[in-house]
């Protein structure tokens, strides 16, 4: 698994350069993460995950991740594969308000 650099089309229609986490290419469609966040992430096989970047934990600079499916917690250097973040989640469709 080799960076690539060719530009692929994200949504939106607008071009940008690939750039995969742990490896592959894939174009950057978002942004850097922010904590307490959740994001639709694809991994390189295709499977598409949500995960949630969590804080800081005190006198550890590894960054760490929840996937809200499986309830798992795990830091990124911990991953032996690629992904990248197709976008960010609005809380707003995670937690619609409830109605009166």
């Amino acid at each position: 698994m080799s960076g690539g650099g060719l530009p692929v089309e994200p949504a939106g229609g607008l071009r940008s350069e690939t750039n995969w986490r742990n490896g592959c290419p894939t174009a950057v469609t978002c942004c850097e993460p922010t904590a307490n966040m959740n994001y639709l992430v694809e991994l390189c096989s295709g499977e598409i995950r949500r995960w949630r970047r969590l804080p800081p934990r005190p006198g550890e600079k590894a960054i760490w991740w929840r996937d809200l499916e499986s309830g798992r917690e795990f830091s990124e250097a911990s991953l032996l594969y690629a992904w990248r973040i197709l976008s960010v989640e609005d809380e707003a469709s995670i937690n619609p308000p409830s109605l009166p």
